[in-house]
């Protein structure tokens, strides 16, 4: 089995895609970036699930939740979905939560079929920040300094290159204040 192909297996559980009509039927939750995307759904141990969500970039977030059978046969479904018919379909993770993965063959396949529309033009905060942050042409003063720090700590991968954006962003931070005060003595 190619990592092309469903099931994508992954520390021995078999994920399976997201069927359409459970995205139909879900909410988008949180507010920032990086937002999440839901791709695939394993069983876990008892009657729990695991949902692997995805960034536009691919990098892979994983969430267990319990599930329930479907109402409508067919299986298990998170038990949000069966009982008040609607789940988490995209959220943002906690500023804490690092990725623990990367999409595979068949999740990349997937995720962009099941969402290319929805996401297609669509204005995310991601995207403009990610855009600012890289030097695009967002005016500084669209982005103050706890979104810019933000945004490159939802990017950083290691939990050292974390603390240095820290670091960076409060050094820059107080020489602003120095210089504000420095000016405000000459005026």
């Amino acid at each position: 089995m190619s990592s092309d192909e469903w099931p994508v297996v992954v520390d021995g559980d078999k994920y399976r895609p997201i069927p359409e009509s459970w995205i139909e039927h879900g909410s988008d939750q949180g507010n920032g970036s990086p937002r999440v995307y839901a791709v695939s759904v394993a069983r876990s141990v008892r009657e729990m699930i695991s949902i692997r969500y995805a960034t536009r970039d691919g990098r892979v977030f994983r969430v267990t939740t319990t599930g329930a059978e479907n109402p409508t046969g067919g299986g298990i479904v998170p038990a949000s979905l069966a009982k008040y018919t609607d789940w988490p379909r995209s959220l943002v993770p906690r500023q804490y939560v690092d990725s623990v993965d990367v999409l595979r063959g068949a999740e990349s396949v997937h995720m962009r079929v099941l969402w290319s529309d929805r996401l297609e033009g669509r204005d995310d905060q991601e995207s403009d920040r990610r855009v600012a942050t890289d030097g695009g042409s967002i005016e500084d003063e669209d982005l103050d300094a706890v979104d810019t720090l933000e945004t490159a700590l939802g990017q950083m991968e290691s939990k050292r290159a974390r603390e240095l954006v820290r670091e960076a962003l409060q050094l820059e931070m107080n020489r602003g204040d120095i210089e504000r005060s420095e000016g405000g003595e000459d005026a």
